[in-house]
């Protein structure tokens, strides 16, 4: 039901009943920065209360005006009592009710995103850049939606408003009519509101009847949200502050100004790029264990093999898939304190983390603490003996009805078996079925089980046990296997209370511990703190990234990278474009070239980067939607023969690799959304860190080259030298007096035989636009590490068409048919010329010397022909 309340203005009253206001910025000199105008809401009490209580206070009050004396006269004050809001702390989130509020029909254009906001701290107090973002999703219908912690048992106020970009000054509408309210239940309860879009007619009269429902409710609750305080004001009735009060005042201001803590991020995670590995795809493992009698298999030790390959790569950590004993995929776990059989075992896992922490590369798991497989043996305990019965009653979410959650397990027992034998008969987990068919003898429960897989039933995680069954299965890895860290699968459906104890158990197991949230949908800062979870798997930026390539439009991704600025700048994310459950980015992309650009932005944005395995070697697979086999071109093995355009692909991302890890300003600098521009087939952006500027831009484009302006920002010292280091020539930009970026003169080179110096002071070059090839990108930086700024030496390989066996590391020369088929016999001087080394810089300048000469001889010797004829 929507109702509201008296408005402040009849201005305001007429924008809500009539249609949409829109708003603008404002600024508050107070607290430092541009406060948005709230909107039509209604007042704690009606004026004419306010004025009738005002006045009675003020009447009240009279003796207790100070007298001026002849030799020192004073202003005349008074005490008033005045009635204003209660401040009220945000509501912890273990014990709030719980509320998604789903929007349609929302007017919405390119750039623009929905915002809730209303009464209270968790919808910011009607201060639109406080307000809450919605997500929006498309299936199964477009709409904006949004999970809040709400108060238990109270009435809020909200609307909607669609901020127009992510500027504090950018332009604003509010939704039109009466303003929104919900009714909250008890602690922990779960309540969804469908609403729509709607800024044309209202009905005026009903809704005049919610307004004054909504007085009257305030007029009951006055006592609750409000307080009375006495203010000293003069004989004017202006209130006049003491000066603890005006120090209390600047000492609030001052917080206020000041950037709330970043969300603390061990520096060996900080400074990573991860390598996520898929164990049983990686190791080409089977698909079943249902059986649970199959003989170990060391297949993890095959990861020995990859050792060079990952120090070429350049990784610093690796996330490995779950590696716990389960029934099929992973994720159905049975068994947490054990390595899957298919896998290895425990001593063996143990060896391979020391090994790789000696190359100097962390490890970290996929903890999936949200459910359990039903062969877990709490589950079995459970479908045994009853949910009455069972010391394991309370471990997961059991109903009696087949409506109370979205699972049903049914045990049909047979009274010449006892509940084991009965158990055994009709296999772990007991029979699935729906409410049809369910008959006298035949005893049953319902469970919770996540997105409707009755296989994974979801875990209670307000029941101490469980959490510390969960807590020991952490430290046990932490501390005795030695691993750095957990990725933890779906954290955005367990409450954000018990990460917070999970984080205390890790900190306290492994100080420099990382834990990473699987994040997809909210906002990531619900689950991320400093007494929360440390990152988050950053989803909402992965889709724009190859979205944008794909579309050729740029506008897309400088929109989420805006977004990210404006909500997430607290946090440090893991970026990836793919990974277990998402189409490959070689497949995803329509143009192959594009593969690079998005590798180059993952690893020169914002971010933790993350490689999803075989991506450093154009692996494709794209997921079947719809079928039960959707992801298993995802989870292949590592080929044993790479072709040509992967290998090349090796070297590039190798490359970027090492770019990110040399240049601090890429792997731990800002960005800022100020420094974020971008074309329709363009984008530029600047990492900085202390005194290095990389400015990286791109070109996603593959038939034109465009020409862009390379901006520093303004604290650079004009003069300042940028080096892109994806240039082979590795090419120089000076820093002009307007903050632009130049192609560097070359000084002039000093005659044969003479002594003279180069100059110091050369002239700076006037501005002008640098061109970016079709598919190019530049990363140009200042302060250049010596080992990037170095020419790298061209040589050419000589290839060997010789079939040989596929090397430890995984990958191999193209096979020897296709190069063989395609390349013509080559001249003798051709091949002698391929094998000379790489002439040097100094070589190539008389390599140019020579060839004017010869150009101005022949030049010379044409004319003299053309006279003699």
């Amino acid at each position: 039901m929507m109702a509201s309340s008296v408005c402040t203005s009849s201005a305001w009253r007429r924008n809500a009943l009539h249609g949409a206001a829109t708003a603008h910025s404002v600024k508050n000199t107070r607290k430092g920065r541009a406060s948005m105008v709230t909107p039509p809401r209604a007042m704690t009490m009606t004026q004419q209360q306010q004025q009738q209580q005002e006045s009675a206070a003020s009447s009240t009050s009279s003796s207790a005006e100070l007298s001026a004396t002849e030799e020192d006269e004073q202003p005349t004050t008074s005490i008033i009592k005045k009635t204003i809001q209660k401040e009220r702390p945000r509501v912890d989130s273990n014990n709030a009710a719980w509320v998604t509020l789903n929007v349609t029909d929302v007017p919405t254009s390119f750039g623009d995103h929905l915002c809730l906001v209303g009464s209270g701290v968790e919808l910011g107090d009607w201060d639109v850049l406080n307000s809450i973002p919605m997500d929006f999703i498309e299936t199964p219908y477009p709409m904006w939606t949004a999970k809040i912690a709400l108060p238990p048992r109270s009435i809020v106020e909200y609307k909607y408003v669609i901020r127009c970009g992510w500027d504090e000054q950018g332009p604003f509408n509010w939704q039109g009519g009466a303003n929104g309210i919900i009714a909250t239940n008890f602690a922990h309860s779960d309540a969804t509101v469908n609403d729509r879009w709607h800024g044309g007619h209202v009905d005026e009269k009903a809704e005049g009847a919610l307004v004054a429902a909504t007085e009257v409710y305030r007029a009951a609750l006055q006592d609750v949200h409000t307080e009375v305080v006495e203010i000293v004001v003069d004989a004017e009735g202006n209130p006049i502050s003491s000066g603890d009060e005006e120090d209390a005042e600047a000492a609030e201001a001052q917080q206020e100004d000041e950037k709330p803590e970043d969300v603390h991020v061990p520096q060996w995670a900080k400074e990573a790029v991860f390598y996520h590995i898929y164990p049983q795809g990686f190791f080409d493992a089977p698909f079943s264990n249902l059986t649970h009698d199959a003989p170990v298999t060391p297949r993890l030790a095959l990861i020995r093999d990859y050792y060079d390959h990952f120090e070429k790569l350049g990784i610093t950590a690796i996330y490995l898939s779950p590696i716990f004993e389960a029934d099929t995929h992973g994720y159905d776990t049975l068994d947490y304190f054990t390595v899957d059989r298919r896998l290895g075992d425990n001593a063996l896992f143990k060896e391979i983390v020391d090994e790789l922490h000696e190359r100097g590369i962390r490890v970290v798991l996929d903890g999936v603490f949200n459910h359990t497989g039903v062969n877990h043996h709490a589950f079995v305990d459970l479908c045994v003996n009853g949910a009455g019965k069972s010391h394991f009653g309370e471990w997961y979410h059991v109903g009696a009805r087949t409506t109370d959650f979205s699972g049903w397990c049914t045990v049909d027992w047979d009274s010449d078996l006892d509940p084991e034998q009965h158990f055994n008969k009709v296999g772990r987990g007991g029979s699935r079925a729906g409410p049809e068919g369910i008959g006298e003898r035949e005893v049953g429960f319902a469970f919770d089980c996540w997105e409707g897989h009755s296989s994974l039933p979801r875990l209670n995680h307000s029941h101490r046990p469980v959490r510390e069954h969960i807590f020991d299965v952490a430290r046990y890895w932490l501390t005795e296997m030695g691993i750095d860290g957990w990725r933890l699968d779906v954290a955005h459906e367990i409450e954000p209370e018990f990460w917070a104890e999970f984080r205390h158990v890790c900190q306290e197991a492994k100080p420099d511990s990382i834990l990473i949230g699987e994040l997809i949908h909210g906002n990531y800062n619900t689950w991320t703190d400093n007494h929360l979870l440390h990152s988050g798997t950053n989803y909402q930026l992965q889709k724009p990234i190859w979205s944008s390539l794909n579309d050729r439009n740029y506008h897309e991704l400088r929109h989420a990278l805006l977004r990210e600025c404006a909500l997430y700048s607290r946090l440090t994310l893991l970026t990836f474009l793919g990974n277990h459950d998402v189409t490959r980015i070689t497949s995803q992309l329509h143009e192959r070239r594009h593969v690079m650009l998005a590798n180059a932005f993952l690893l020169f944005a914002r971010g933790i980067p993350c490689l999803y395995y075989g991506d450093e070697i154009a692996m494709e697979g794209k997921a079947i939607e719809g079928s039960p086999e959707r992801d298993f071109p995802l989870r292949r093995p590592m080929p044993e023969v790479v072709p040509q355009e992967g290998l090349e692909a090796l070297d590039m991302t190798s490359h970027l690799v090492h770019v990110r890890r040399s240049v601090p300003a890429l792997n731990s600098g800002e960005l800022n959304a100020s420094e974020v521009s971008c074309t329709q087939e363009t984008l530029q952006f600047t990492r900085r860190l202390d005194k290095q500027v990389a400015v990286c831009a791109f070109n996603c484009s593959t038939e034109q080259g465009h020409h862009v302006t390379l901006s520093a920002p303004h604290d650079c010292e004009p003069g300042t030298i940028f080096v892109d280091v994806l240039d082979n020539g590795r090419k120089k930009y000076v820093l002009t007096g307007d903050r632009v970026l130049v192609p560097a003169p070359e000084p002039p080179k000093p005659a044969a035989g003479s002594t003279a110096t180069q100059p110091k002071n050369m002239p700076l070059p006037h501005s002008h636009p640098v061109c970016l090839d079709p598919c190019q990108v530049m990363c140009i930086v200042s302060e250049c590490p010596p080992e990037l700024a170095k020419v790298p030496v061209q040589t050419v390989k000589k290839q060997s068409y010789k079939k040989s066996p596929a090397p430890s590391v995984g990958v191999a020369p193209p096979k020897a048919a296709a190069p063989v088929a395609a390349l013509p016999a080559a001249a003798p001087e051709a091949v002698a010329e391929a094998a000379a080394p790489a002439p040097t810089t100094e070589t190539i300048e008389d390599m140019k010397a020579q060839l004017m000469a010869e150009n101005e001889r022949l030049r010379q010797k044409a004319a003299m022909l053309d006279l003699g004829n």
